[in-house]
């Protein structure tokens, strides 16, 4: 179950689709609940034509959300297996709705624990559950977890330095969606502050506008901070594979770091505050952790990853996004 595989392929729905495509490829009968305009390798079952986030008209997504989960327990009896990738928010409903099924559900949890959905996760702590880290599963260690799953790549995809095309002006990039938690505007203070152009790319939704219209859009001039828009997967890893660093500035602590993997199969180091990635992360030589927050931003994105402390730098803003 997930939503749209659309052509600017955001993380849940890449990751639904990469283990549907190699079950599909090694003889499976997989069938994919989303909506109709989905290209899947398998069987398609869809309650709405077109993917939620393409209707300017859809009042209330959640009603489609609602029946997809309904047909999937309508059919339940026809499949060995269901597999519910669990995101954040509404991404959560299939915790109740597919419970107490007579055929086996498994839920892959793509979102972090917080004080909301925890105490949802343990209404329903005995289901199957997958994390997508060992940090993760650390943050509510009480769920029946069948194991540790990481996200994967197929690295035939992802350009590396040397096959991208060069630009002759070193630039960092940010790559996700633009809204508060994420913290652009921190990425913007990092390029500032370094000297280098930032180029981001990434979704805006309409609840997160005010946040882009006065954190992000002001600074965009075309050359120091660029905005690059929603990219499908080869323009995105095109940009990633040219950057001279990946800023992941995110304020919430993320499960996994997908953007922080894409960003090193193309060979590009990261450049991150510690929200943004989790402890697991420290145990490979590959990103470069900025904490304390005082540091020379210029040596931290020019340099290749470092394994010491960074130089101190001046003193580094609020954390807080700006009011909207």
């Amino acid at each position: 179950m997930g939503e749209r595989p659309t052509p600017c392929l955001r993380a849940v729905e890449s990751l639904v689709r990469r283990p549907h495509d190699s079950l599909v490829s090694r003889g499976h009968h997989v069938t994919v609940f989303a909506s109709g305009d989905s290209k899947v390798a398998g069987a398609l079952h869809s309650c709405y034509p077109v993917s939620l986030n393409a209707d300017p008209e859809l009042a209330e997504p959640e009603i489609p959300r609602m029946l997809q989960l309904a047909e999937v327990r309508d059919r339940a009896d026809e499949f060995d297996v269901i597999h519910n990738h669990v995101h954040s928010n509404s991404g959560c409903s299939g915790l109740p709705s597919l419970a107490g099924l007579a055929t086996p559900v498994l839920h892959t949890v793509h979102c972090f624990f917080n004080r909301d959905n925890t105490a949802l996760f343990q209404r329903y702590q005995a289901e199957r559950f997958v994390a997508v880290s060992h940090h993760q599963r650390s943050t509510l260690p009480g769920l029946n977890y069948q194991g540790v799953v990481h996200h994967g790549l197929d690295l035939r995809r992802f350009p590396s330095k040397v096959d991208a095309d060069s630009d002759s002006r070193p630039f960092l990039v940010f790559l996700g969606r633009i809204r508060p938690e994420k913290g652009v505007h921190l990425a913007i203070e990092i390029a500032h502050r370094s000297g280098l152009p930032l180029k981001i790319a990434g979704r805006v939704k309409e609840r997160d506008s005010a946040y882009f219209g006065q954190a992000v859009e002001p600074h965009l001039d075309g050359d120091q901070v660029e905005y690059l828009g929603e990219l499908d997967f080869d323009a995105k890893t095109r940009l990633l594979a040219r950057a001279q660093a990946t800023l992941v500035t995110s304020l919430i602590p993320e499960p996994f770091g997908l953007v922080t993997l894409e960003s090193l199969a193309c060979g590009t180091p990261v450049v991150a505050l510690p929200p943004g990635l989790h402890p697991n992360w420290s145990r490979t030589a590959s990103p470069v952790y900025c904490d304390p927050p005082r540091v020379n931003w210029h040596s931290a994105c020019s340099s290749p990853p470092l394994s010491t402390p960074l130089p101190a730098g001046p003193p580094w803003p609020s954390a807080s996004p700006p009011r909207t």
